[in-house]
């Protein structure tokens, strides 16, 4: 796992909101861990969320389910919805408004961490939030990436050596 230094070499990603919490390689994240829904990082009770649960949640906010399935920008508001609170989570303005409440009554209220590169270096804080899946997909794993001008939520894989957010989900 990594925090976020201050980065000397690009000021703008400093850590503005150390509420953000801290980005982690996906085995970081899955605290070694290669099982689907693994507590991973997570508190007692709680698991690192799996692909198929990042869809459930995508469909409880009015994504189809081809939309779901899709990768790339998909649905229409989804990521505003995810985000919520934009303003007070330090966002860069754009298109992303926040949800009316969403984040109130789930507690997801994902915030613009940016991520970690693999070359150890920050990028995009303010501007983007990418939050890992317990899902792996051949060498990489499945990710949401919300964006500040965008309102709709990414769905892609990306290699398990990045620093990204972990949003962790109740058992059930």
């Amino acid at each position: 796992w990594y925090s976020c230094p201050p980065n000397a070499g690009n000021t703008a990603e400093d850590c503005l909101a150390p509420s953000l919490g801290m980005l982690y390689q996906w085995s970081a994240a899955m605290d070694s861990s290669i099982t689907e829904g693994a507590q991973g990082v997570c508190p007692t009770g709680w698991h690192v969320p799996t692909d198929v649960e990042w869809k459930t949640l995508e469909g409880e906010l009015g994504m189809t389910v081809v939309e779901q399935d899709a990768t790339g920008w998909r649905g229409t508001n989804e990521g505003s919805e995810m985000a919520n609170h934009v303003a007070d989570q330090n966002w860069t303005a754009g298109n992303l408004i926040g949800g009316a409440g969403f984040g109130d009554v789930n507690g997801l209220n994902a915030g613009p961490s940016g991520y970690r590169g693999t070359n150890g270096s920050y990028y995009t804080r303010a501007n983007d939030a990418d939050l890992w899946s317990s899902t792996e997909s051949g060498s990489n794993a499945w990710k949401r990436y919300l964006n500040y001008s965008i309102s709709q939520v990414y769905r892609d894989t990306n290699a398990k050596a990045y620093g990204f957010s972990v949003r962790c989900l109740e058992d059930y």
